[in-house]
């Protein structure tokens, strides 16, 4: 009906119910807060910019059991970055400044016996069996069932 309100603790129970954890939706709410939050926080408060999604350092399970509505939360995030590069003729505003770097690759020396290792485990992956024709003889390579 209209204006009526359901307590908390009924909300709580009937979602422990249904998710089979009695912190369900302590659960979900951090998980809505982290997804909301969190990625706002270390872009706009922090100065960030995050390559993908930040994660928490702890499980969400933990810190659901410290979660009180209302109440500060202090979590811990994790996130991979973009570097800053700094270049040498940045003075200049050349249109492009990466151009001209030099840099360094050795090769590692190539192994047969691993490229035979990764073809084969290719073909075992991808392999079809199907049934030959009546008659038919086997080659070098074929599987048959006896």
């Amino acid at each position: 009906r209209k204006g009526s309100r359901t307590p908390p603790a009924v909300v709580e129970n009937t979602f422990a119910s249904r998710s089979g954890d009695p912190k369900g939706i302590r659960v979900q709410s951090l998980n809505v807060l982290l997804g909301e939050l969190v990625e706002g926080a270390v872009k706009d408060e922090h100065g960030l910019d995050p390559i993908g999604q930040p994660v928490l350092s702890t499980k969400v399970e933990i810190l659901a059991e410290s979660f009180a509505p209302g109440e500060e939360l202090e979590m811990v995030v994790r996130c991979d970055v973009w570097p800053e590069v700094n270049w040498l003729d940045a003075e200049e505003e050349r249109e492009k400044p990466y151009y001209g770097l030099k840099g360094k690759y050795t090769r590692k020396p190539f192994a047969q016996e691993k490229y035979d290792k990764a073809i084969g485990d290719l073909k075992d992956k991808y392999a079809v069996l199907s049934d030959m024709e009546e008659g038919g003889v086997l080659a070098r390579g074929d599987a048959c069932m006896v």
